[in-house]
């Protein structure tokens, strides 16, 4: 796992996060998901630096996937392991929607959440 999948999963795992129960590396139709929760049929995906290069396939990807009833959402390494806060923000609002049959908040792209604090001196993440 690389440090971004390690934070999350520490947050995720063992019904920690709202109860759910999430799987890491699974195996989803024609993909593999980063994390999974078959309860909300809900997949997040740790973007790293390659996904810059591959933005259309991760697109085809989520649509896909949406196809068969998937909701796909996606951070960047650098969102987790300097603003968790907003990440798991985020995704708590999209666990509601989905328990309550409400549409997931629609995110135009993943460059509209907000890039990470910057650290300030003599603070730690």
């Amino acid at each position: 796992m690389t440090n971004s999948e390690r934070a999350l999963w520490h947050t995720l795992r063992g019904r920690t996060f709202k109860g759910l129960k999430f799987n890491r590396q699974k195996p989803l139709y024609f993909y593999i998901a980063d994390f999974y929760c078959a309860e909300l049929q809900l997949v997040i995906e740790i973007d790293g630096a390659i996904h810059k290069q591959q933005l259309e396939y991760d697109e085809e990807r989520t649509s896909e996937l949406s196809q068969f009833g998937v909701t796909v959402v996606r951070y960047s390494n650098d969102q987790i392991l300097h603003n968790l806060k907003f990440v798991l923000s985020d995704l708590s609002q999209h666990v509601e929607c989905l328990r309550n049959g409400n549409p997931p908040p629609v995110r135009r792209s993943r460059t509209s959440y907000p890039r990470p604090l910057p650290l300030q001196e003599g603070s730690s993440y």
